[in-house]
């Protein structure tokens, strides 16, 4: 929705009044609601490209630079983390994002060991977002979309790998009407990111995506 604000014809008192209805539109629909469903754990997806220099030659007085430009992806990250723990991970490890923002490498059978030392999320550190959707206090369906800011925290036991990256989360999150005070939630996140770092102290930027999505069975308060 786009918002037109004709101030050249209109007075002073007019022009107040169309500022405070949209100060409360954005009050109203950046609010959350009380006992909906919470965010549920999810799983991991990170996708990407790393720019760093690649080397500096010169010939005849002629100086030419190349940037190399190289893939990062959660195979790459379960690979890096499998040599800052000191561990190898069971098949089919993956990488989990909690509500809180740690990071857990997790399988399906059971194992799981947090990460959260060498890379977290912050979903919404700046408290600032938009909800928009709808939330039905009586049966406890829900469904709704959250636009707030990401941040992904990479950073390596040794000056190896250290990055931060950045983008606007669209954040969807779902659940049917509560059958005998419970139901499964579902929430999936999409994000195009951007950040900066360094490896070995050269410094590298990244430009690629983050997706996550999940599902848990939770009993709200109404």
């Amino acid at each position: 929705m786009f918002y037109q604000f004709p101030f050249r014809r209109r007075s002073i008192p007019a022009r107040m009044c169309v500022l405070f209805r949209l100060a409360l539109f954005c009050l109203v629909v950046g609010c959350t609601w009380d006992g909906h469903a919470a965010p549920v754990p999810m799983r991991l997806n990170i996708s990407g490209s790393v720019y760093v220099l690649d080397e500096i030659t010169e010939e005849n007085g002629v100086y030419e630079s190349k940037v190399s430009r190289l893939r990062l992806t959660n195979r790459d990250l379960l690979l890096f983390l499998q040599d800052w723990t000191s561990e190898t991970f069971p098949v089919g490890a993956y990488l989990e994002a909690q509500p809180d923002g740690r990071v857990l490498v997790r399988t399906r059978t059971g194992y799981s060991r947090d990460v959260s030392m060498f890379i977290s999320v912050g979903f919404n550190l700046d408290r600032t977002e938009l909800v928009h959707g709808k939330f039905n206090m009586v049966t406890g369906q829900l469904q709704a979309q959250s636009i707030y800011t990401l941040d992904l925290f990479i950073t390596a036991p040794t000056d190896f790998l250290n990055l931060h990256c950045y983008g606007v989360a669209f954040d969807r999150l779902t659940g049917p009407p509560l059958r005998n005070g419970s139901q499964r939630v579902n929430q999936n996140l999409r994000s195009t990111m951007s950040g900066k770092g360094t490896v070995f102290g050269v410094p590298i930027f990244f430009e690629g995506r983050a997706t996550m999505y999940g599902s848990e069975v939770q009993t709200p308060e109404l």
